[in-house]
């Protein structure tokens, strides 16, 4: 519109002056040559931007849908790890009960579900007394009085306890501080009889690297103060004791 004014004017005014005013509107035009390219450059650049916001949004929104579906399959796991506590079930050796008392009724019998936890804790404690042990006599001593004895009650659930804490632990999309909320979470399920098993489980050939999953989420935290806890001590790193930052 400029253009068309100002050559208005000159046609009008300046008849002789048309052509300089020729010249002067192809330099105003050879001037536009530049900016369109600057405002083309600025047009991509909005185009780039754009697409990068929204694939940040697409990547924020498919991380939020892996993490309900995770939190579904997580407390699946959950559930069926306390199904599985019902069903484990255990009862003290013949060497257990002679050793202790012929006569007792209380330790005769198949026992379920907590009781079972109990009663194979009181096992392991009685073989296990000795302070000076080895790392390799109370995986002997678990595997010769508990383990072998009802690996098909206990075997389910130590492996359901495995996949939930391997799971966490390897999980791709989860931050540290979401592995230590559902790690967390899991430990808060476990009584302290599960726990001690679990500790003494971990140190089996059996259990795979179940060891380094209890030291990394502190499985070992809540286990009560005494003798089972002294040993255990001596064979796990004290990460697996210790507090949460």
């Amino acid at each position: 519109l400029g253009w068309f004014f100002v050559h208005r004017y000159y046609q009008e005014f300046f008849p002789n002056e048309i052509s300089n005013a020729s010249a002067l509107g192809s330099a105003i035009g050879e001037s536009f040559g530049p900016l369109n390219a600057l405002f083309a450059a600025l047009g991509f650049a909005a185009v780039l931007l754009t697409l990068y916001v929204q694939g940040n949004a697409l990547r924020a929104q498919q991380r939020d849908q892996y993490l309900q579906r995770f939190d579904v399959t997580f407390f699946e796991l959950l559930r069926l790890l306390r199904e599985s506590k019902i069903d484990v079930q255990f009862s003290h050796s013949p060497s257990y009960r002679n050793e202790k008392s012929p006569k007792r009724l209380n330790l005769v019998g198949v026992r379920s579900g907590q009781s079972a936890f109990s009663a194979a804790m009181r096992e392991c404690r009685h073989w296990m007394k000795s302070p000076d042990i080895s790392k390799e006599e109370i995986s002997g001593l678990y595997l010769k009085y508990v383990h072998s004895r009802y690996e098909s009650r206990l075997g389910p659930y130590f492996r359901l306890l495995y996949t939930i804490l391997d799971r966490i632990n390897n999980d791709k999309f989860l931050g540290e501080d979401e592995k230590k909320f559902y790690g967390n979470l899991l430990r808060s399920q476990l009584s302290s009889h599960e726990v001690g098993l679990a500790g003494i489980n971990g140190l089996a050939p059996v259990a795979k690297d179940l060891s380094k999953l209890i030291t990394k989420f502190r499985i070992l935290k809540y286990l009560p103060e005494g003798h089972m806890r002294r040993l255990l001590e001596k064979n796990y790193a004290e990460e697996a004791f210790e507090e949460r930052d």
